[in-house]
């Protein structure tokens, strides 16, 4: 059997997993077999990728022989399914080490590359680690607020003044309908209160008004993320019933969202 003929048998297992040529290494092409199997041949470029991975090159596809062919394109050298009955709990071959410790560089990548951190993560790691004599200073603006609904202006700064101490209530509240928080925070439940949960939330994640304008498409969209991702504890199921109830209020969803977030 050919070469040619031999490749062409294989498309069905790696066009859809190996046709991103884009991910191999610049100092790892080949651009004579690359225009040979590809623009004379007009083979996918999931073979092209495949063959590179195995060091080959034109002059080792004059000589090798069926054998070493099949070697390379064996369904077992690609893809062997994980096994319970043989303990094991990982699928092995090409497909999977390649997008298995693809996708572990870019995690580890993204981890050390600066600035990936969100700004809510920032503020929360602030929240939690703020430092006594700053918790007394932002109470003092809390206690102000609590007891203040004018002039607005004054009010609007002391709140975004005051948000690490209220991300820190918010996070540090046990109760799922974070009733404390509405009782320590009061201007929250004013008329003109959902402009100061906006402030908080433009702040922390930026573009809140965008969640707004897409909130029915949104809304279910993450309903249905959330019921397919098997959650277990109590307290984010609780959560998702209460999310998952017909006639519950728009506002509500807002805060259960927010809480899940």
């Amino acid at each position: 059997m050919s070469f040619l003929q031999n490749v062409e048998n294989v498309n069905v297992i790696v066009d859809e997993t190996l046709v991103d040529i884009d991910s191999i290494e610049e100092q790892d092409h080949d651009p004579e077999l690359q225009e040979l199997l590809v623009a004379e041949w007009n083979l996918s470029p999931a073979i092209y990728a495949i063959l590179i991975q195995h060091g080959f090159s034109v002059e080792y596809l004059k000589v090798m022989d069926d054998k070493s062919l099949d070697d390379v394109f064996s369904v077992e050298t690609y893809y062997n399914p994980r096994d319970a009955k043989a303990d094991k709990k990982h699928p092995s071959g090409l497909i999977y080490d390649r997008f298995h410790n693809r996708n572990k560089k870019k995690l580890v990548q993204a981890k050390s590359t600066p600035g990936t951190e969100t700004i809510y993560s920032k503020e929360k790691t602030a929240a939690l680690n703020l430092p006594e004599d700053y918790i007394s200073k932002l109470t003092t603006l809390k206690n102000w607020l609590r007891n203040n609904f004018a002039p607005t202006e004054e009010v609007t700064q002391k709140w975004k003044d005051s948000l690490l101490l209220r991300l820190r209530s918010i996070i540090n509240e046990a109760d799922i309908d974070k009733g404390n928080v509405l009782s320590e925070w009061p201007r929250i439940t004013d008329e003109a209160g959902y402009l100061l949960i906006d402030s908080d939330f433009d702040h922390l994640y930026g573009k809140s008004d965008e969640l707004f304008d897409h909130w029915e498409e949104f809304s279910q969209n993450f309903l249905k993320y959330i019921r397919s991702s098997e959650i277990k504890d109590d307290r984010s199921r609780r959560l998702l019933d209460i999310l998952s109830k017909p006639d519950i209020c728009q506002e509500l969803v807002v805060e259960k969202v927010h809480q899940v977030l």
